[in-house]
């Protein structure tokens, strides 16, 4: 964590019981069967866990930190963007706004035609990883398709997304 929690809860007897940070500290230092225990940071606290719930945490967290950088990367704009009212409101003393509001509204136009030109296993996988956040191992499992297949698959698409808006 990046400061020191407000809290800590840690189970005791299944329930759980509220500390001090300086109290868990204390206690970590005497009692070592705080070594083992799980905590993750939840608004401003640390909350005992077990490992599923930590392991599930940590990899929607990786995975969401993925994404981003593949948004970075690629330039993707989300889906929200997408459906969003194409209406869009501009001061008309600002040229800078006005332009670059227009040049986002065809953009968006662009790329709801290049996604139109995609086959129907193309669109279903660009929408399993973009839109509903699935990983490629995640729709593999679901679609029966190997995960280097998707992979290559997913970058062909790419690259023709990018050819397209070109």
């Amino acid at each position: 964590m990046k400061h020191t929690p407000k809290k800590v809860y840690i189970k005791e007897k299944s329930h759980y019981v509220e500390l001090s940070y300086e109290e868990f500290c204390s206690r970590k230092a005497t009692n070592k069967t705080y070594v083992d225990k799980l905590f993750l940071p939840i608004q401003g606290c640390l909350i005992e866990t077990d490992l599923t719930h930590y392991t599930e945490y940590y990899r929607d967290r990786e995975h969401h930190r993925y994404l981003q950088k593949q948004e970075s990367a690629y330039h993707v704009i989300s889906i929200e963007a997408i459906n969003a009212d194409d209406s869009f409101d501009a001061i008309p003393d600002e040229d800078a706004k006005v332009e670059e509001a227009a040049i986002h509204k065809i953009m968006l136009d662009k790329l709801r035609s290049a996604l139109s030109t995609l086959s129907d296993d193309e669109q279903k996988l660009v929408n399993a990883i973009f839109f509903e956040g699935l990983s490629e191992r995640e729709f593999s499992r679901i679609s029966g398709i190997p995960q280097m297949t998707i992979n290559n698959r997913k970058r062909r698409i790419l690259t023709k997304l990018k050819k397209f808006l070109e």
